[in-house]
């Protein structure tokens, strides 16, 4: 068990004079792309169109150096996740598979999701660049939504509405890849823009067959400042 502690300490060591710990405070800016794709059996007579929303992240930052060359990193995010939907359809009945109209309507709906982002990626410098490459896990924290329904029927009249919910019924995590380039304006600030693309479902059962399929990403640009290095 000595020797064990003792090879520890060394190999602790031989890290701390061979490369550079760095730590670190972000705030990033940008938008956010909220897929939420519904599926209707039998089909429905109506489209949805997604529209990339305001959005941003901050935390902590993580990264070692080594070689000058190579770094390798992670960072702890509260990321806000923004989606605006518009759903436009016909209203009406199905009557012997045959759909009789009355008129069309129009949803907007608005979603918020709130993150605890892990990111970890490795990267490679360019001089002042580091361009970087990663896998990202997001653990909800909490969500919600509102909508605007606008009516109109071929009789001439209308007919709108505005409702919201306290909770989004999501998975608590989602997952997906992450892609990162850093310029560093001097020793204590530096300049990053990140995308994240999510690879998985976040509805909650939304492997099951009919059931809606959402999928989020994220472009952001913002600042990193440097706390502290060792």
């Amino acid at each position: 068990m000595k020797r064990l502690f003792t090879n520890i300490i060394l190999f602790a060591v031989t890290i701390s004079a061979f490369g550079q710990q760095t730590f670190g405070i972000k705030i990033n800016a940008g938008i956010s792309y909220l897929k939420t794709e519904r599926v209707t059996y039998p089909p429905m007579p109506e489209t949805q169109k997604f529209y990339s929303v305001f959005s941003g992240q901050g935390g902590l930052t993580y990264s070692y150096s080594f070689n000058s060359k190579f770094q390798i990193g992670t960072e702890l995010l509260y990321s806000q996740i923004e989606g605006k939907e518009v759903l436009n359809g016909l209203s009406g009945v199905l009557t012997n598979n045959a759909f009789i109209s009355d008129g069309h309507y129009e949803i907007d709906t608005y979603r918020h999701i709130y993150y605890l982002g892990l990111p970890i990626y490795v990267g490679y410098n360019f001089n002042r660049l580091n361009i970087n490459l990663g896998i990202q896990g997001n653990f909800k924290l909490g969500g919600s939504s509102h909508w605007n329904t606008n009516s109109i029927y071929n009789n001439g009249a209308t007919d709108s509405y505005e409702s919201e919910s306290k909770k989004l019924d999501l998975n608590n995590l989602d997952y997906g890849l992450r892609f990162g380039v850093f310029y560093k304006l001097n020793e204590k600030y530096s300049i990053e823009t990140n995308y994240y693309h999510g690879l998985s479902d976040i509805v909650n059962g939304g492997l099951i067959s009919g059931s809606p399929v959402w999928s989020v990403q994220q472009l952001t640009v913002g600042i990193k400042y440097t706390l502290f290095e060792l």
